[in-house]
């Protein structure tokens, strides 16, 4: 049995071989790829990604490095992009007096009363994915407490200071805007 032959130790004694595919590593080697990204990929060891390398592909280090390099610099690129694009939801926040609340749909829309041009990019509405209603939400909302006042046997006035309590817990934290 010859270089380019691994041997896998099944049990005692006994062992199976199975091929390298060099040709892989090769072509995962000359687009800059590391020993360590290429074992895990073809399910090699390091080690063994890595003596296959030194053995076999010592002329194309060069080819290599600039693969190497060129990679580092897409994904540079690509990151500094990904910085510069502002998801839909962040937009509004930033851009709130251009919006308006759909107080049925809980949906946050594009003003229609706004007297100037409004680009392409400039998301008309964001959907609110967590209610379909307002209505319904705040229904739901209220057969629950009401449900734990009956269960807890509390008199209707709690309902009245668990209100204030709540409201003033939205002023504190800042969300009264959401609400």
């Amino acid at each position: 049995m010859g270089w380019g032959e691994l041997y896998h130790f099944k049990e005692k004694g006994e062992f199976f071989v199975s091929k390298i595919d060099k040709e892989k590593i090769r072509k995962l080697y000359i687009n800059g790829w590391r020993a360590n990204e290429i074992a895990k990929e073809l399910n090699y060891s390091p080690s063994t990604v890595r003596t296959c390398i030194e053995r076999n592909f010592k002329p194309l280090k060069i080819t290599h490095e600039k693969a190497k390099q060129a990679r580092k610099d897409i994904a540079k690129i690509a990151k500094e992009e990904v910085k510069k694009y502002m998801p839909d939801s962040t937009f509004v926040k930033k851009n709130r007096s251009i919006y308006e609340t759909n107080k049925e749909t809980g949906d946050i829309e594009l003003r229609k009363d706004l007297d100037y041009t409004i680009p392409y990019d400039v998301p008309e509405v964001l959907k609110n994915e967590k209610c379909v209603s307002m209505d319904k939400e705040a229904e739901i909302l209220a057969d629950f407490i009401i449900k734990h006042m009956n269960e807890r046997e509390l008199p209707r006035p709690v309902l009245g200071e668990a209100i204030k309590k709540i409201k003033r817990k939205i002023i504190l934290e800042g969300l009264s805007g959401s609400y």
